[in-house]
């Protein structure tokens, strides 16, 4: 961050903690944690249920969840999904994670188109598959 001379470290998307770390001189430390602070309020968080899509599952709406995000992330519909509204899919991490899925943007109406639509991409892997 320029303005600060401070960097942001965030933990990968795979591990369970959501801690951030500020990293920069002792006296603009403050500065860089507020500036972070304003970016991260900027973010529209729009959460799909997928309880509700998945109810059915044979194997629980849970594993289903799991299973159906791993498939969209090996066809990169992730990065296409980026790509088209400018938001970011967030999928649950860790063994007792919940079945929601995020959509993170600075965009509030993108929000929620983005999570209109991927509700829609949800119904169309039923969970018979």
């Amino acid at each position: 961050m320029e303005k600060t001379g401070c960097a942001i470290v965030v933990p990968p998307s795979h591990h369970d903690t959501e801690d951030i770390h500020i990293i920069g001189p002792r006296d603009r430390l403050d500065e860089g944690r507020n500036l972070a602070e304003e970016l991260m309020s900027k973010k529209h968080n729009r959460a799909i249920d997928l309880n509700k899509h998945f109810q059915d599952a044979p194997q629980g709406a849970e594993r289903h969840s799991k299973a159906l995000a791993q498939y969209l992330q090996k066809k990169a519909i992730q990065r296409e999904f980026q790509k088209s509204h400018n938001a970011e899919i967030v999928f649950p991490t860790g063994s007792s994670a919940s079945p929601s899925w995020n959509i993170i943007t600075d965009d509030p109406q993108k929000a929620l188109s983005a999570r209109n639509e991927l509700s829609k991409i949800t119904q169309a892997y039923p969970t018979q598959r």
